[in-house]
């Protein structure tokens, strides 16, 4: 049974709170604990240089850029997945395939350009490696960088300016179906913009579409994660992000 002294000091601490609410003047101030604030730490992404593949003789090129630096293209987590997982995995098998064949000391020009449709799997992973490696040069953290002067006037001759430049690759790109990749190349001392199914490079000895100077991914695993199917804002912003530097480079190796 319950005790009646504590039966006896409830009712009356409960009279003494209810005169006290009656009465203001015997309010008593209690003190609120301020919100608590929850600070999100910071995420730390690898270096791109530490990225490795498990054998030789092909090697990840690493990145102009860290992985958080190109955050107006691509979120941070979906580029080190595009590098980390699928470009590495093209470099792994792509050694496998290599190992202890006649071809396993070639450059990766020489073999993409020997790669043809008599051995699609080494075709697939010579372009899907080599196509990456030109990919990740054709993009800079920095926007509207320029092109030299030569390059600039072969973009003239080709397009007219480099508006008609943009808007032909804008359009070559969104006509493009299914998985592959676009291309500015050189052929015959004249640039022209092409685009190649799956893994197909334009240096490919039964394509002979000519020699790269820049290249986009057109594969969803580029751009679905961050634009979904938007594939013509995705365009917008490589547009933005290309790295004429580069691309000059490239253009005076190649003629």
């Amino acid at each position: 049974m319950m005790n009646h002294s504590y039966l006896w000091c409830v009712f009356l601490f409960s009279i003494l709170t209810l005169g006290s609410c009656n009465n203001p003047k015997e309010l008593i101030e209690v003190q609120i604990p301020e919100r608590e604030v929850f600070v999100e730490s910071e995420v730390t992404y690898p270096n791109p240089s530490s990225i490795k593949t498990k054998q030789g003789p092909m090697e990840m090129p690493g990145l102009p850029y860290q992985f958080d630096e190109l955050s107006d293209l691509f979120k941070p987590d979906h580029l080190l997945l595009h590098y980390n997982k699928i470009h590495l995995k093209y470099a792994d098998q792509l050694n496998l395939s290599l190992h202890q064949t006649p071809i396993e000391k070639d450059t990766i020009t020489a073999i993409v350009f020997k790669a043809d449709n008599k051995n699609e799997k080494l075709k697939n992973l010579a372009g899907g490696y080599y196509n990456h490696n030109i990919f990740w040069k054709t993009l800079t953290n920095k926007k509207d960088t320029q092109p030299n002067a030569e390059l600039q006037k072969a973009i003239n001759n080709a397009f007219g300016n480099m508006s008609g430049f943009k808007k032909e690759f804008k359009e070559k790109a969104l006509e493009l179906v299914g998985s592959g990749w676009i291309w500015l190349v050189i052929k015959n001392n004249s640039l022209a913009i092409i685009t190649t199914a799956n893994n197909d490079n334009p240096m490919m000895n039964h394509l002979s579409l000519g020699k790269p100077v820049f290249a986009i991914d057109l594969w969803e695993h580029a751009y679905y994660p961050t634009y979904q199917d938007n594939l013509e804002t995705y365009i917008d912003n490589c547009i933005q992000h290309l790295n004429w530097e580069f691309a000059s480079e490239q253009y005076l190796k190649s003629r």
